[in-house]
C-alpha cells in the first residue's frame, strides 16, 4: 500500500500543466483548445505557427497603435472635421493645387475654364490628387472615343452620300459635283472670307437632295450661259426624259399621223440618228443594266 508521500507525488503528476509549445518553439497540436472559446476560432490565429510568430504579431500590433489615425467623419460632422479628413487622405490644400497636364490634342475639348471647374468640384468633394488624375484620364479617354465615333460616323455619312449621288447622277457625277461646287463658289465669292461657303458645304456637302438641287440650278445656268461650264453627260433621270422624247418622235415607233408612214420609209438617216442617240442615252440612263432598245 503506497504511503502518503507516494500519493501526493502521483497527484502532482496528474495535475501537471499540458505543454503548449514544443522544444523547437512550434505550437503543440490542438493548442487552441486551451484558449477561451470566443477567440480560439479567430482567423488572425491562422497565420501563427510558432511562439516567435505570435510574439512578432503582438509587437507589430503595438507599433501600429502609435501611427497617425484618420477619423472617418460621421453624418453630422462639421466642415472643419471633413476638411481635416480630406487633408489627411491626400486632398490638395486648394483647388488650384491639383496638377493635371492636358494633352495637346485635347486642349480644344477641355479648355482652361472647364478644367478650373473640375478642380473646384473635386476639392469640394474631397478628391485626392491621385483620384483627380484618374478621373481626368477617364474623362479624356471617353471624350476621345466620342470624337472618334463622331468622326467615323461623319465619314460614313459622307461615303453614303457619295454613293447615293453616284447612283443618281451616274456617269454625270463628276460634272454635276463640279457644277454644284462652282455654283456655291459663285454665290459666296463676294464674302470677305470663305466661312459661309465652308459652313454650307459642311452642312449639305454630302446631302444628295441638296447637291441634286444645286446641280440642277447650275445646269440651268449653264444652258443659259450664266455659268461657264460644260456638260457632256446627262444624269440617269435626265437621260430617261430625253429617251421618252425621242421615242415619241412621229414615225419612230408608230406611223407619223401626217404621212401615215414610219421614219424608216420617209427619212432613214433621221431614224439612224435617233437610234444612235437612244443608244448613248440608254447607257447614261441605265448604267448597270441596259434594257432592250425599242423600235430597233
Amino acid at each position: 500500500m503506497p504511503d502518503e508521500g507516494q500519493q501526493q507525488e502521483g497527484q502532482q503528476q496528474q495535475e501537471a500543466p499540458v505543454a503548449l509549445v514544443n522544444a523547437d518553439g512550434t505550437f503543440a497540436a490542438n493548442w487552441r483548445d486551451s484558449l477561451p472559446e470566443d477567440i480560439r476560432a479567430d482567423k488572425s490565429l491562422d497565420v501563427v505557427t510558432d511562439f516567435n510568430g505570435l510574439v512578432s504579431q503582438h509587437v507589430n500590433a503595438q507599433k501600429m497603435l502609435g501611427k497617425d489615425k484618420v477619423v472617418l467623419p460621421g453624418p453630422n460632422a462639421t466642415d472643419e472635421e471633413k476638411d481635416a479628413f480630406f487633408t489627411a487622405i491626400g486632398r490638395p490644400a486648394t483647388p488650384g493645387d491639383y496638377q493635371f497636364a492636358l494633352p495637346d490634342e485635347m486642349k480644344e475639348l477641355v479648355n482652361a475654364d472647364r478644367l478650373k471647374d473640375a478642380k473646384e468640384i473635386a476639392h469640394k468633394l474631397g478628391i485626392t490628387q491621385a483620384q483627380f488624375e484618374g478621373y481626368m484620364k477617364a474623362e479624356l479617354e471617353a471624350a476621345g472615343l466620342a470624337v472618334q465615333g463622331a468622326e467615323e460616323q461623319q465619314a460614313l455619312d459622307m461615303q453614303n452620300g457619295i454613293d447615293e449621288m453616284r447612283k443618281r447622277f451616274g456617269g454625270a457625277y463628276d460634272e454635276r459635283m463640279h457644277i454644284a461646287n462652282r455654283l456655291v463658289h459663285e454665290i459666296c465669292k463676294g464674302d470677305a472670307d470663305e466661312s459661309r461657303k465652308i459652313a454650307l458645304l459642311e452642312a449639305f456637302g454630302n446631302n444628295p437632295d441638296f447637291i441634286e438641287f444645286v446641280s440642277d440650278c447650275g445646269a440651268k445656268l449653264v444652258e443659259h450661259k450664266a455659268l461657264i461650264a460644260e456638260m457632256t453627260q446627262d444624269t440617269p433621270k435626265e437621260a430617261v426624259a430625253k429617251l421618252d422624247e425621242l421615242r415619241a418622235t412621229p414615225g419612230f415607233i408608230t406611223a407619223d399621223p401626217a404621212t401615215g408612214k414610219l421614219l424608216a420609209e420617209t427619212d432613214p438617216a433621221k431614224k439612224k440618228a435617233i437610234l444612235a442617240e437612244i443608244d448613248k442615252l440608254t447607257l447614261q440612263a441605265y448604267p448597270e443594266t441596259r434594257p432592250p432598245r425599242p423600235g430597233a
